[in-house]
């Protein structure tokens, strides 16, 4: 007889609703919830990280000094971090201008190490003088202690003629991000799937466990039975009888938040919602850059649902790959998403089916076959992209 035991996966993960997993192309775990930021694993028996790595708070500080090969004028520098395991990265944090008059050199200082501990060194980035629109890599710091660089003697010569993978341009020919185009992915879908090369994420988090209670002219939101998390900030607040939405500024502990304003009447252990803007995000897909899941900015890589039924508000539930369309579920519709290599310039939504799914575990794929409940019971989506009624 043969004793297979299931490998644990994570402790700790929330169990107001299932979490998704997902692998990706480079064959590592993507496990997102909602409730709090998603984590990557290499295998399911190695401790996953945090999904994404968060980009430095501001940027470095560069004092000019003697010795080096600048030219005179203005030079932009930046910095961000890097999982070398993984070959990931931040984004780039803002740029510091830094005025130097002819060869001088630039000293990096107000670098701030990481707290996230799958990030292992920090890179340097700088222009040639008067340019902001494409960076260089002046060196690769270690991710600890307080890090400082006082050898950036490089000229403007050696800099121009560093290979490709140490340039880093701000902006893409097209105008879409580059340096900053590794956007953590967002911690308020529930949903992740692989298609083609890219990570989709869908389907809002929409939080009620418990009650809440609001006080007038107080901006603390308490709640009753609630386990609140600090991924909620930023997210709305909908209170059963409130005559304003309000938005969640700051988390104290899971019964406490802090509003973005003072509450307006007093409400005390009623019904609430915590989720994000609905106009928003409810019919919304963000999507990674290709191969690199955990780089989602969401300023630009969103592709809206735009609802073609007239007067049916009706949300993604889920997502289901399927040969080469992406079924995006709704709770009455389904959608087909394709894009040939840029989904930003070429994708295409349209609506397909006039039945949906109840949610994401409510699907399934099997032998090329597409199979979902809602609420009118089974029904599949053949190979050739037909409608089977079951049951």
């Amino acid at each position: 007889m043969i004793h297979y035991e299931a490998p644990e996966l994570e402790t700790g993960c929330a169990t107001i609703w299932p979490p998704c997993w997902c692998q990706v192309r480079d064959m590592r775990l993507i496990r997102i919830d909602g409730m709090n930021r998603g984590t990557i694993a290499d295998s399911p028996d190695q401790t996953p990280h945090a999904l994404g790595i968060t980009a430095p708070a501001s940027g470095p500080t560069g004092t000019p000094a003697g010795g080096g090969g600048c030219t005179e004028g203005t030079y932009y520098i930046a910095y961000r971090y890097k999982d070398n395991d993984h070959d990931t990265f931040s984004e780039l944090s803002d740029l510091t201008t830094v005025t130097v008059t002819a060869d001088q050199k630039i000293n990096w200082s107000g670098l701030t190490v990481s707290s996230e501990t799958r990030v292992t060194h920090i890179e340097l980035w700088r222009s040639t003088v008067g340019q902001n629109e494409k960076l260089y890599l002046i060196t690769t710091l270690a991710n600890t202690g307080a890090p400082t660089y006082t050898s950036d003697t490089e000229t403007d010569d050696t800099l121009g003629v560093k290979p490709l993978s140490e340039q880093l341009k701000i902006y893409n020919a097209d105008n879409t991000l580059s340096a900053r185009r590794q956007g953590v992915p967002p911690n308020f879908m529930r949903v992740v799937a692989q298609f083609q090369d890219r990570a989709f994420y869908a389907v809002t988090a929409r939080y009620t466990v418990g009650s809440a209670s609001i006080t007038n002219g107080s901006a603390t939101l308490t709640g009753t039975g609630t386990a609140w998390t600090s991924a909620m900030v930023g997210r709305k607040v909908y209170v059963h009888g409130a005559t304003s939405v309000y938005e969640i500024l700051s988390y104290t502990s899971g019964t406490e938040l802090t509003l973005t304003g003072n509450a307006s009447q007093t409400l005390s252990t009623v019904p609430y919602a915590i989720m994000p803007d609905p106009a928003s995000y409810h019919n919304t897909l963000l999507f990674s850059e290709t191969d690199e899941p955990e780089s989602v900015p969401s300023s630009q890589n969103t592709i809206v649902v735009q609802e073609n039924v007239a007067g049916d508000s009706d949300w993604v539930t889920g997502l289901l790959p399927h040969g080469s369309v992406l079924w995006v579920l709704k709770q009455r519709h389904v959608y087909a998403v394709t894009f040939v290599r840029q989904p930003t310039v070429d994708a295409s939504c349209n609506l397909r089916f006039s039945r949906g799914c109840l949610n994401q575990r409510c699907s399934a794929y099997f032998e090329d076959t597409a199979y979902l409940l809602d609420a009118m019971g089974p029904w599949s989506i053949t190979p050739a992209g037909g409608f089977v009624a079951l049951g």
